[in-house]
């Protein structure tokens, strides 16, 4: 839990006492609000939502706010249908940016909406991460050894357990032998498929097992992996938060200052060296600002990040204490990015710095997730690793590596609720009375509310609905963009005669009267009777997005996009594949019998670059005179413009890797192939609200809204831009088929869709088991498209 000393408290200098009833404004009033639990601090994104939470009560019931608690503002904000006033998204924004380093403090708050629009982007992205962090809260970390033992245990069900793990198996015809391994090290270590394994033991069903690993849809490797990146990230993004609630000064440090990382250990005392016995989970970081030197400690089974003034120019260090050797050890990160830490120092900005989405934060916060050791932990040990020499103390530490432990016992308990308490108020800000309210849960439900598990229930709720509150979705993102076109650029934050007080201004005055509101004209006619898609050939008319027209123009495209899938699809069986074959037999074959093909592929991945850098031949070879990408925008001259796809790969390779997005598209133009964007500034990527459709979390009405929006665009662009050949479209796997229930472009285009995986070995196959339920979203271990193609990443 966050102790005082953690984080900026609110501001001390408070507004006057006002009583029900009084003139008082809506800002002023979010300071009375009762109960406020520690982590709702001046300028952070809990403090955004409590001032909107506000608004909207006081605009439903004027007066009411200061007779009400915390949790009861942010339950009943939860419950209203009136959407937050303009001023309030206004305000709330502003104060975050000028703590946030985005913006430089005005005393007249004279903001334009351009200086807004960055500040919007940046709310609503950390915002996006923070949530994403949460859902992983609740969810254990993988286990390599489970998922093996899970997989053997499903396909051989007649074996003994025990067996999995007996040493009895080694390679059929090989010269140099490794060593006898089990069923479990062979899974667990992703053996390349070719090798055919052996054994005495008749208990052992050789060749089922060797079938069981040739076939790609038996590694557990991608599952893993994927589950390993998504904790990774939440450790990485509960790091950058800490730093983001630390007091201005430290902040700071870890902005400007040289950084250097160290790490407890204990060991137990030997003739020639000391074994290593445990780690902690915690960072020790030493920095050296302003000609002084400070120590902090990363924390996370308590969720915070602590000064350590004892340890100050005693790094590193060592003491005996009877058997055990206690060490401070430096620690230094392998990214060689993380030089920029130890050897450069930032020069001061008269902005407060940008702590949490800086790329000096994210280096603290990559160092740290590779000084706790996740991968090791989860990965656990084979016969493999202990061969090579990686034999170092793995201790169970699941609870304690996942932030607050309380709160993970109370979940692994199956009590939710109070589980959901912890983790709310502690890891990332959100809506909760938590435990650092102590008694003040019990007040939640209102002062008749006696029981704790009203109180918790009551919690749980308030989580939901704050998150809620401040999605893009529904929140600030939605709102600004209805409201962006009737408010001068220049609106004073005051309103109706009030006056806002500011703990953060220069002078806390009553201001001149506002400006009048000024409507902008909706404009229609640029739309002309049918299909707008089908009218301007799905191509971008920047005079349809101006703001008289902006609202008209989209309207159409939701109307049209609304008929459009009304229609019925046309029905015809998938095609088939009689045995496994190799990715390019499969790409030739397949565009013998479609005109449209579709491949499906991770935005984190390479196998969709290599596999189409080398189909490019048969592409020209086969009439295909079209490559559509998702990720790509118009240039405004007739090319292309990288939106993201040129990231592909970048949390799986170094920079440069072959090939690059530049490449890849450069090949197909060599080849006669015309690249052609499938992004839309306004249709499909949400130019007036930028930042909306970014880490969107899948089942969610944002999550459906952008699969409509992008698979509607996508099939008539592909429609209008065939070019009187075949098409290849490449696009993330949610696009692919039906999916959340909207129609993928395989079905929209009659064509045939592929998914691309990262596997041991180049190969083509058509699953029959693990298929994606098109009601929802994909899930790890899903087996998307007509056909599926392994490629081994070079």
């Amino acid at each position: 839990m966050i102790d005082s000393s953690t984080v900026r408290p609110i501001p001390p200098v408070l507004p006057p006492v006002v009583e029900p009833g009084s003139t008082d404004t809506q800002a002023t009033r979010e300071f009375l609000v009762r109960d406020m639990p520690g982590h709702v601090v001046f300028g952070s994104h809990a403090w955004a939502s409590l001032h909107i939470a506000v608004a909207r009560q006081e605009a439903h019931a004027p007066g009411s706010a200061p007779n009400m608690t915390y949790a009861q503002i942010m339950h009943s904000a939860d419950t209203l249908t009136e959407p937050a006033p303009y001023h309030a998204q206004r305000e709330a924004l502003i104060d975050w940016g000028v703590c946030n380093g985005y913006l430089r403090k005005k005393a007249d708050d004279a903001y334009t909406d351009n200086e807004l629009e960055p500040v919007r982007t940046a709310f609503n992205e950390q915002l996006t991460e923070l949530q994403s962090a949460s859902t992983q809260l609740t969810l254990p970390l993988p286990s390599r050894r489970k998922m093996a033992l899970d997989a053997l245990k499903q396909h051989f069900p007649n074996i003994e357990p025990a067996l999995f793990e007996a040493g009895v198996l080694s390679i059929k015809d090989c010269e140099f032998n490794p060593g006898s391994r089990s069923m479990l090290d062979i899974l667990m270590e992703g053996i390349p498929s070719a090798d055919t394994w052996e054994t005495r033991d008749k208990r052992i069903p050789m060749d089922a097992f060797n079938t069981f690993c040739k076939n790609p849809e038996n590694a557990i490797t991608p599952g893993f992996e994927s589950a390993l990146t998504a904790q990774k990230n939440m450790h990485g993004t509960l790091v950058k938060q800490l730093i983001t609630r630390l007091p201005l000064e430290d902040r700071e440090c870890f902005a400007y200052g040289k950084i250097e990382f160290f790490k407890d250990a204990t060991y137990a005392p030997g003739i020639f060296s000391d074994t290593l016995q445990s780690r902690k989970n915690s960072l020790l970081v030493k920095i050296e600002y302003n000609k002084r030197q400070y120590v902090y400690e990363i924390d996370p089974e308590h969720g915070l990040i602590q000064k350590k003034p004892l340890l100050v120019g005693k790094l590193p260090g060592s003491r005996r204490v009877y058997n055990d050797i206690y060490k401070v050890e430096r620690f230094t990160p392998q990214d060689k990015s993380q030089a920029t830490l130890r050897d450069k120092r930032v020069g001061h900005s008269y902005l407060s710095p940008q702590s949490f989405a800086s790329d000096r934060t994210r280096h603290i916060a990559d160092a740290y997730v590779e000084a706790l050791g996740i991968d090791a932990q989860a990965r656990g040990l084979t016969s493999f690793d202990k061969e090579r020499g990686q034999q170092e103390a793995l201790k169970q530490f699941l609870l304690d590596l996942i932030p607050l432990r309380s709160a993970i016992n109370h979940f692994s308990d199956g009590n939710y609720a109070a589980g959901a308490v912890d983790l709310a108020i502690d890891i990332f800000g959100f809506v909760t009375a938590g435990l650092g309210a102590g008694a003040k849960v019990a007040k939640v439900v209102g002062s008749t509310a006696t029981t704790a598990h009203k109180a918790l229930k009551s919690v749980k709720i308030l989580g939901v609905a704050a998150i809620g509150e401040l999605n893009p979705a529904n929140g600030i993102v939605d709102a600004w963009a209805q409201s962006r076109t009737l408010m001068p650029h220049t609106l004073s934050r005051q309103h109706s005669g009030s006056h806002r007080y500011n703990p953060v201004a220069i002078s806390s005055r009553p201001p001149f009267a506002p400006a009048a509101p000024q409507i902008v004209p909706r404009k229609t006619d640029h739309l002309l009777p049918g299909d707008y898609l089908v009218n301007t050939r799905a191509k971008e008319v920047h005079a349809h997005f101006t703001p008289s027209r902006l609202d008209a123009t989209r309207e159409r495209f939701r109307n049209d996009m609304a008929t459009f899938y009304r229609q019925p699809l046309p029905t015809a069986p998938r095609p088939t594949l009689a045995a496994p074959t190799t990715p390019n037999t499969l790409i030739e074959n397949t565009l013998d019998h479609t005109n449209t093909l579709v491949f499906g592929e991770s935005h984190r991945g390479m196998a969709s670059f290599q596999t189409l850098y080398d189909a490019m031949d048969t592409f020209k070879a086969k009439g295909v005179k079209s490559f559509f990408c998702e990720g790509l925008l118009p240039d405004g001259k007739g090319g292309w413009k990288d939106a993201g796809l040129g990231t592909i790969g970048s949390n799986a390779r170094t920079p440069g890797k072959f090939p690059t997005l530049e490449q890849l598209l450069k090949k197909a133009e060599d080849n006669g192939i015309q690249v052609i964007p499938l992004e839309h500034y306004w249709l499909t990527k949400r130019k007036d609200t930028p930042g909306l459709y970014h880490n969107l979390q899948p089942d969610t009405p944002l999550s459906k809204q952008r699969l409509e929006e992008f698979n509607y665009f996508a099939a008539r662009t592909i429609e209008q831009h065939a070019n009187g050949g075949k098409s290849v479209v490449l696009v993330g796997r949610s696009h692919l088929m039906t999916c959340e229930g909207v129609p993928g472009l395989t079905e929209l285009t009659q064509g045939v869709g592929i998914s691309l995986y990262e596997g041991a070995q180049n190969l083509a196959s058509k699953s029959t088991r693990h298929l994606p339920d098109p009601a929802k979203s994909l899930k790890n271990g899903d087996m998307a498209g007509d056909f599926q193609v392994y490629r081994k990443v070079t």
